[in-house]
């Protein structure tokens, strides 16, 4: 994977010792009809910093990636960002261990532009909110 440019839009979030980045990065997708794309990427670390985990490429499709947030809480970690589709798209990805593994869900696919998401965790529950202005 050869980056474009240096990561830019960063998130964090903290929970106990845990440290969670996410950032947006331009990545030269290659192939028959080679392109660059933004795409979504995650760093974690256990220890308040001491170490890092490796970097986790959370998407690697056709169409670019935007504005990453992340929340989380105990082992949870979610992160929302805008797909570039028909004006844009929200989605999430949802870990419940520590960001080993994730689970990818779509929260929205209307004729409108969806785009600027944020999340947050608030007692039991997360919240991800967007600009979205989808006529009616």
């Amino acid at each position: 994977m050869n980056t474009g440019d240096p990561p830019y839009d960063l998130d964090i979030a903290v929970s106990g010792t845990s440290i969670y980045v996410v950032w947006q990065q331009r990545v030269w997708a290659g192939g028959l009809d080679p392109y660059y794309t933004d795409d979504i990427f995650i760093k974690r670390s256990t220890d308040a910093g001491a170490t890092w985990k490796p970097t986790v490429r959370l998407t690697n499709n056709y169409d670019n990636n935007y504005d990453p947030a992340v929340a989380v809480s105990g082992s949870y970690v979610y992160v929302a960002w805008q797909l570039d589709t028909q004006g844009g798209d929200i989605c999430l990805r949802r870990s419940a261990n520590n960001g080993a593994g994730w689970n990818l869900t779509r929260l929205t696919n209307n004729a409108g532009s969806s785009i600027y998401p944020d999340a947050a965790f608030g007692t039991t529950h997360v919240y991800v909110v967007w600009v979205d202005n989808t006529p009616g």
